[in-house]
Parts: C-alpha cells; sequence; structure tokens
C-alpha cells in the first residue's frame, strides 16, 4: 500500500515547524546544496523518522532526488562502520566495478595531545572487560583483545614516534534511474563489502549532510561528523588507504583543487585561513579545461560562503549561473546601461580618502581610457571640466554636507568641456566625440547601479576582440564594475560581513591600455587587505612573465599558481622566464588533452593534478573550449 506522505506528517504529534521540515526524510527534488535550517532537534527527527518508518515502511526510503521530474536521477549516500580486516593499496576501488559508484575518503588530523586524552576512556572499558572476563574464569572475547591491542600500538606509535594521527570516514554515493535501480547497487555494494566483513552505516536521516560529505568540494558538515565518529588510524596504516596524507600539498579540508595524478588523493586548500594574500593565478590555451577549472572552483568558493563574482565577456558562464541560480548582468555597449563615473559613493570608513577625490580619480581614468591617453595636455582640460561642474552643483570637497545633494552625469561633463575653448580641450573633445555625440553614444544611455545582493555574480561585458566591438568602450565598462565591486567589498571587510572571489579571465584581452592594467594591478595587489581574492585567467605566458609582462605583479602575488597546457609559442616564454623548472614544462608539454594541470601553493612542491567531475558536475561546467567529456572517476 502506498500512502500520501502529507497526509501522514499531518497525522504525526508533532510541531508544525518540525512537520514542515520533514522533507529530510522523502525523495528530494531540491538542490542539494541548500542545507537545513538549523535549530531542528536532531533526535525529534530521528523520532518522527522512527514512526513514519513504523507506519509505512516504503514512505521513509531514505535517498535523494536530484533533478526535474523528466530527467532526476536518485541517490543514497553509505557510511563504512566496519572496515575489512585486511587493508591494500587503494584498496576501496574495486568499488568502481559497481557503475555508477563513487567513493570520498575524509581525513581529520587530530592534536597529539588530543588522543590519549581521547581514548584513555575507551581504552579503560576495554581493559576492564578482559580483566572482567579473566576474574570470572572465562575466555576474554577475541574482538575485544585485539582492539585493545590495536588501541594500545596506535597510542604508543602517536606517542613515541613521529606517526600522526588521524580520523577517518569512507563515504559511498550510489545513484540510478529509478528506485529499483538505486537499490540493486546499494545491495550490490554491500555484497562486495562483505565479502571482506565490512559493514555500513545507511544514514538514514542524514542523507543531505551525508551527500554534502561525499562531494568533492570539501564541504565539512560538523554535525554529521560528530553523530558519526570516525575510524581512529595513524599515519603509516592510512597511506596504503590514501597517501595524501604523506607529502601532499594539501591542507587536508578547505576548496577543492583537483586529485593528484600520483595517487588520486584530493587537494584541498583552506583560503580562509591566515591573513596573506590568496590570489589564484591561471594559465591555459582555449579548450584545456581553464574556464571549467574556473567555473569548479566558484562552486567551491559559494558552498564554504563566500560571493563570487565573474567577468564574462564570452557568454560562457550564462547557462551555468542561471543553473545554480546567480544574478547575470548584462553590461554590454549595445544595452545602452553603464554605470555612472560621477557619483559619489558614501565613505566606507573615516580611514577611506575623500570620495569626491575617489570620484575624479574615476572619471580621469575613464577618460584617459576612450582617448587612449594619459599625456597631462589632454588630462588639464579633463580636470577643468570636472571642477566646472562640481562648482556648477555647488558640490565643496572639504564640506561634506554639499557630497550628495545633486547627482552629477557624465554628459554633464563633456557639455562642460564642450564650453571650454583652448587648444587641448579642443584635441580631447575630438578624441571622445563618438562617444558622446557619434555612432557609440550609447555607451552613457541609461544610468543604472550594479545589484551586488546575490551570493553568484556574473557580469557580461563587450569582448574587445570581435568584430564590431571597441575595445576602449569594454574596458570602461569593466572598470566602472570593477569601481562599484571594490567599493562593496570594502564595505563588507568594515562590517565583518562576507569574504570575496573576483574573477578575471581572458586577462589578455583587458590589458591594452595602462590605465586599465594600473587599476588592475591595484585591485589584484591590494584585496588581500579587503576580505578577497582575485582569480586571474589568460591563454599567454607573456601576460604574466618578462620583463614587460603587464600583470607581473598579479602573478608574482598569486598564492596559488595553475598552468594547463599551451602552445609551444608561450612554452618557449615558459622557459625564458625561468619561473617554472624543467620537468614541470615537460610535463605540461605532455598535457595535451588530458586536461591535467601543474599546481604549486606558495612555497610548496609542484604537484601535477585533475579535476575528477562525475557526468552531472562535467555537464554543469562544460565551457566552449571542451570538445572532450574529462574522464569521470567514481
Amino acid at each position: 500500500m502506498i500512502l500520501d506522505f502529507t497526509k501522514l506528517v499531518q497525522k504525526l504529534p508533532l510541531p508544525k515547524e518540525l512537520q514542515e521540515h520533514l522533507f529530510r526524510l522523502l525523495p528530494l527534488p531540491v538542490n542539494p546544496y541548500v542545507t537545513v535550517k538549523s535549530g531542528l532537534e536532531s533526535q525529534m527527527l530521528r523520532d518522527a523518522a522512527g514512526i513514519a518508518k513504523q507506519l509505512d515502511e516504503t514512505s521513509s526510503t531514505m535517498h535523494l532526488k536530484l533533478g526535474n521530474e523528466e530527467e532526476g536521477v536518485f541517490t543514497t549516500t553509505l557510511l563504512i562502520k566496519r572496515y575489512p580486516k585486511n587493508i591494500n593499496f587503494g584498496h576501496f576501488r574495486n568499488l568502481a566495478s559497481i557503475p555508477p559508484t563513487r567513493y570520498k575518503i575524509e581525513i581529520h588530523p587530530i592534536l597529539k595531545s588530543m588522543v590519549s586524552k581521547a581514548n584513555e576512556h575507551k581504552l579503560n572499558r576495554l581493559n576492564y572487560e578482559i580483566e572482567e572476563a579473566v576474574r570470572n574464569h572465562q575466555i576474554p572475547d577475541s574482538e575485544i583483545v585485539k582492539a585493545h591491542e590495536s588501541l594500545s600500538k596506535m597510542l604508543n606509535e602517536v606517542e613515541y614516534t613521529d606517526n600522526l594521527p588521524f580520523e577517518v570516514w569512507v563515504y559511498i554515493t550510489t545513484w540510478g534511474s529509478s528506485v529499483q535501480a538505486l537499490k540493486r547497487n546499494v545491495r550490490d555494494i554491500k555484497n562486495l563489502l562483505a565479502e571482506d566483513k565490512g559493514k555500513v552505516n545507511n544514514l538514514y536521516f542524514e542523507q543531505i549532510e551525508s551527500f554534502q560529505a561525499g562531494l568533492s568540494l570539501g564541504l565539512i558538515p560538523d554535525g554529521l561528523y560528530k553523530d558519526y565518529p570516525g575510524r581512529f588510524v595513524t599515519s603509516d596504516p592510512l597511506s596504503f588507504l590514501n597517501p595524501f596524507v604523506n607529502g601532499s600539498i594539501s591542507d587536508g579540508k578547505g576548496i577543492y583543487f583537483g586529485n593528484s595524478t600520483r595517487n588520486q588523493s584530493f587537494i584541498l586548500l583552506d583560503l580562509l585561513k591566515g591573513q596573506g594574500g590568496k590570489n589564484i593565478a591561471i594559465l591555459g590555451t582555449t579548450g584545456s579545461g581553464k574556464s571549467g577549472a574556473q567555473k569548479c572552483l566558484g562552486e567551491g568558493f559559494l558552498e564554504h560562503g563566500l560571493r563570487v563574482i565573474y567577468f564574462d565577456m564570452n557568454g560562457e558562464y550564462h547557462a551555468w549561473c542561471k543553473k545554480v541560480g546567480g544574478a547575470y548582468l548584462d553590461q554590454r555597449s549595445e544595452t545602452g546601461t553603464y554605470i555612472e563615473p560621477m557619483m559619489i559613493y558614501p565613505q566606507v570608513s573615516e580611514l577611506d580618502g575623500n570620495p569626491v577625490d575617489t570620484m575624479i580619480a574615476r572619471v580621469t581614468r575613464t577618460i584617459a581610457i576612450l582617448a587612449d591617453t594619459t599625456q597631462e595636455y589632454h588630462l588639464v582640460p579633463c580636470d577643468l571640466a570636472i571642477a566646472e561642474v562640481l562648482k556648477a552643483n555647488g558640490i565643496d570637497r572639504e564640506k561634506p554636507e554639499t557630497w550628495y545633494v545633486k547627482s552629477l552625469r557624465i554628459t554633464d561633463w563633456y557639455q562642460a568641456l564642450c564650453d571650454i575653448h583652448t587648444p587641448e580641450a579642443q584635441d580631447l573633445r575630438t578624441r571622445i566625440h563618438r562617444y558622446f555625440e557619434g555612432s557609440q553614444r550609447h555607451l552613457f544611455g541609461k544610468s543604472e547601479p550594479l545589484n551586488l545582493d546575490s551570493q553568484l555574480i556574473v557580469i557580461r561585458l563587450s569582448n574587445p576582440e570581435e568584430e564590431g566591438e571597441d575595445p576602449r568602450a569594454s574596458m570602461v565598462k569593466m572598470t566602472l564594475a570593477l569601481d562599484t565591486i571594490w567599493a562593496s567589498i570594502k564595505r563588507d571587510k568594515l562590517k565583518g560581513e562576507r569574504f570575496t572571489a573576483l574573477f578575471l579571465d581572458e586577462l589578455q584581452r583587458s590589458i591594452r591600455n595602462a590605465e586599465v592594467v594600473k587599476f588592475l594591478n591595484t585591485v589584484a595587489t591590494s584585496i588581500r587587505h579587503q576580505n578577497g581574492l582575485v582569480v586571474t585567467g589568460t591563454n599567454r605566458a607573456s601576460v604574466y612573465l618578462g620583463d614587460h609582462a603587464p600583470a607581473q605583479s598579479i602573478w608574482s602575488n598569486s598564492y596559488i599558481k595553475m598552468i594547463f597546457w599551451i602552445e609551444d609559442a608561450e612554452i618557449a616564454l615558459l622557459k625564458e622566464s625561468k619561473a617554472v623548472p624543467d620537468p614541470v614544462i615537460q610535463a605540461i608539454q605532455a598535457s595535451y588533452e588530458q586536461y591535467t594541470f601543474m599546481l604549486k601553493v606558495a612555497d610548496r612542491h609542484w604537484e601535477q593534478a585533475k579535476f575528477h567531475l562525475s557526468p552531472m558536475e562535467f555537464e554543469l561546467y562544460s565551457t566552449r573550449g571542451l570538445s572532450a567529456p574529462i574522464q569521470s572517476v567514481v
């Protein structure tokens, strides 16, 4: 008999708030990345689930449903609770013989000082049971004796050797096109583990948390780990299960940066710890996996609560942005919308500079980009026109009460410039005429501020290399957007509200103007002081490396460097720069169509890595450049 679960819930003697959250017990047609609201007692949920299960076993099948009704997939995650007696290198890889299945080994280091305290009670209890059996002239249980010997040995190793203590969990996630197919997979997994006397916990009431824990995103649902303590092991035996505990660049938690190709271990980097900058510089040709990697990193940042902002010059982030519920802001030249350069933003703090001076610098930079000049000959009339607009509107930089009385417009500045009858002003007007009176006059059509309230924001800009596009207009749009974002980041830092990751891909298209280069370098090198980081990407080594590289300071100030496959000409520049060792360059040359990359984290060694994505994740991150799917690893 199949019951209506909604009616079933209504019959349960539970508070209304708890009834509303019993969706944890059902197949979920929702985004699994959205966590359950806090504040609910876990035991109440367990009791409610028990009642539901007693009333109707079929109504409490524990799994998640991802996707819509037509193309949904059912998934469940298991946790190993009894391990096989003998574990060999890569032991659990044979789970891959049950498609589709993937496993994740979660490892948490333990402070040595805490090991003895945490296990003292357990050791005393085992010892008591052994002594009690001897006092009663009985043979102690062999499993208890073995557990006592193993625990004593591990505690001695931790105390007197360089062996490190860890807690380990092994999650197994499987999925199927139907509930029946899912159950068959679960049965096969249990049978396979039973051959070595292994057992699993079904995690009936923690499927959302266990699904998150099984993802390759470094997300740690703390409540799950408290309810289900891990297996206590030391680094030597653990290295057989997952070698990355010895000699890996991984931090053990944080953002997912792929898997090491040496041993398939997860590389997780904690970018929120410490005070230093955590910028990321990515180098890779079109089709090497560079853009897909940036989406994967962005997903990881979102999971850890960061605000993520992308600048998109190709439109390739539109579909992904919509799929994950982000805000897509179209700032292309042809839209006619623009961010007002003459906007005077409120002071974030007393330590900030004068907001009128900040506005003057912004307008000067905007005109310098449009006129393609940094000469004083042209900037003097620019400054005179700004002064005239301020005077006409009664704005005095020394009197804050006058700053926000009237709204200023860049078209007012242009009119003031036209009223200055000097050769310099006339020359400057000629240079920028088309942006105010000519074919590009739509650039400043309708003033519209950026809405930066969403956690994920993609700002669509015109590609300056496309036919018919004006590169100067595109650069102005980008710098004005960056100005707004920069002010928002500083406000967030003052309030202590959030951390921001800013993605600037296709950097080679953004560095054609000296003013733009100067501004980008300033943002990239200063953002670490404002609770933020910058992820830059390019397909040209000359952008980052060389005596005249425009983004050299961005490269040198990047905490993490990722190099995918690049063309021979770029490889030659890489060699010439001496910034990368020869073995690393050889590995890059051999990575054609392998979608691997060389990863450098601060002063740690280079590591070759690869993002291992499920077919579902690959489809989510796929870009125009990838002609073949990345190999799925489960």
